[in-house]
């Protein structure tokens, strides 16, 4: 017998969630949705007090090497029908054999959810849209070139990263690399104006906690034209955590007196800097006390230390140039000036 398999090549998947019981929430996953042939599924879950969303890629394949670019759009709507609901967009994200889902831990406050002046809540019931989009995995794809600048040491890597094809741009990732003795990834995607790129820690504990700091630069072909250097960001990832960074629209990015497009290509550098992680016990040594700057990550040795008014240590260079930069405590976000800086004899020994 003749057998003929149909492919589908629809580019997104719009559906509807009707929620009951929602106030013994625990998870709930919707059916299985193919886009580009791919199988995906949402996820709705209670986390934390908070109504958080999800899309995970529930496609079956034992071999490591596959992956699949998706993202979702999630409406929470009200039954009164005169206001536009809550909407959140998740975005562009390579999903692979780890299994692991996207999306938004605090979607909406779960208190915030059964507020009967926002209407969400009908009979313990609730509705949210989904909108499941993808693309098709061919040779015009975006690659992404991975090259390490600097050889990564135990707290920092640098890295430059050249991406092909930019004009179909969803999202590539890098391939995994070690700094702490963590896992990490970083994903060069386009969102819905911008371009961005995510840095990403894969634990297998909840209770590691790490801190990391991530400079971007996009590097344009023209001398007199300076990089994008966005603010580099600090934060702290807990399990699965990831942070993005946005740098430049998609329109500036696009014209050709700014230099950053080239032959369909774009150069960004990534300078990564991460601290000792919390929870994370070795096997191999006993676990002793470390001193380290909060912005730079470096153990405090025979540098310079201070302490600002609010009792938190730093290089001192480390301090004096955020200072200047803002007027504000990397720490806990206290007003601090530079007269206001100690200089501290920590004891320790070499």
């Amino acid at each position: 017998m003749t057998e003929a398999n149909a492919i589908s090549t629809v580019s997104e998947n719009n559906f509807r969630l009707k929620i009951s019981e929602v106030s013994k929430l625990s998870a709930v996953w919707s059916p299985e949705v193919k886009v580009y042939d791919v199988p995906w599924k949402a996820k709705i879950a209670k986390k934390a007090e908070c109504l958080a969303v999800f899309l995970f890629c529930s496609k079956e394949d034992n071999t490591p090497n596959w992956s699949h670019v998706g993202f979702a759009t999630f409406k929470l709507l009200p039954y009164s029908g005169d206001e536009n609901g809550i909407e959140y967009r998740c975005d562009p994200y390579v999903f692979d054999a780890s299994g692991l889902g996207f999306g938004n831990f605090t979607f909406i406050k779960w208190n915030d959810l059964f507020s009967p002046e926002k209407n969400y809540v009908k009979d313990d019931t609730i509705n949210i849209d989904v909108k499941i989009e993808s693309c098709p995995n061919e040779g015009s794809s975006s690659k992404l070139l991975f090259e390490n600048t600097e050889k990564c040491c135990e707290n920092h890597c640098t890295f430059r990263l050249t991406v092909t094809n930019v004009k179909t741009l969803m999202a590539v990732q890098s391939p995994k690399f070690k700094m702490r003795n963590l896992s990490w990834t970083l994903t060069v995607h386009k969102d819905s104006s911008h371009l961005g790129v995510r840095l990403q820690h894969r634990s297998d504990s909840i209770a590691i906690s790490c801190e990391s700091r991530m400079a971007v630069k996009l590097i344009s072909s023209k001398n007199e034209v300076k990089p994008i250097e966005p603010v580099a960001q600090t934060n702290n990832f807990v399990y699965l955590g990831c942070s993005t960074q946005r740098i430049i629209s998609w329109d500036e990015l696009l014209k050709p007196e700014n230099g950053f497009f080239n032959d369909n290509s774009i150069v960004i550098e990534v300078e990564i800097k991460a601290s000792n992680p919390e929870g994370a016990v070795s096997n191999n040594e006993p676990k002793r006390l470390k001193f380290e700057c909060a912005i730079c990550f470096e153990v405090f040795s025979k540098q310079e230390v201070s302490s600002t008014q609010c009792g938190h240590l730093f290089c001192s260079p480390c301090i004096r140039n955020s200072i200047e930069a803002r007027e504000k405590c990397p720490s806990c976000n206290a007003d601090v000036t530079l007269e206001s800086l100690h200089h501290v004899y920590l004891p320790i020994a070499n």
